[in-house]
């Protein structure tokens, strides 16, 4: 993902931060599970609960927010460092009035489970990593 493709769209007048842009790819694709938590830690940040998705052994991560569009905007902003008035972010709303970050323009890959997990912070990657397999493991009760 480019930070000009239209799924994160950043007005040519403000500093990119081009290491955040990239981790915000694996919101908007499945990704290993590495890439996500990565990108999780980093999102920490900002809110420490996030929609993980699952599809088979890879994974996508959202900021989630009930507040609506400009909720999520404002997330994905802080994320990325930059005000809201200089950028456009994909969305979708979940079935229980919930918006994540969406790739409008690709097909949309359904997930096989996903969860809104709250991370402990301080988190390591690999603790972020336990969390995420706890929760979709298939001995979870």
């Amino acid at each position: 993902m480019r930070d000009d493709d239209g799924t994160v769209t950043v007005s040519s007048d403000t500093p990119r931060d081009s290491a955040r842009i990239g981790l915000l790819e694996s919101a908007f694709a499945f990704s290993a599970l590495e890439t996500v938590c990565e990108a999780v830690k980093a999102a920490m940040t900002v809110d420490p609960e996030l929609l993980i998705e699952r599809r088979g052994d890879r994974y996508r991560w959202s900021f989630a927010t009930k507040d609506g569009a400009y909720a999520l905007l404002d997330k994905a902003a802080k994320f990325l460092g930059i005000d809201q008035l200089h950028l456009l972010v994909g969305f979708r709303t979940l079935d229980d009035g919930t918006c994540v970050l969406h790739d409008d323009r690709v097909g949309f890959e359904p997930s096989d489970d996903s969860a809104l997990i709250t991370f402990k912070i301080p988190s390591t990657e690999s603790e972020i990593a336990d969390q995420i397999r706890e929760r979709f493991s298939p001995n979870r009760s």
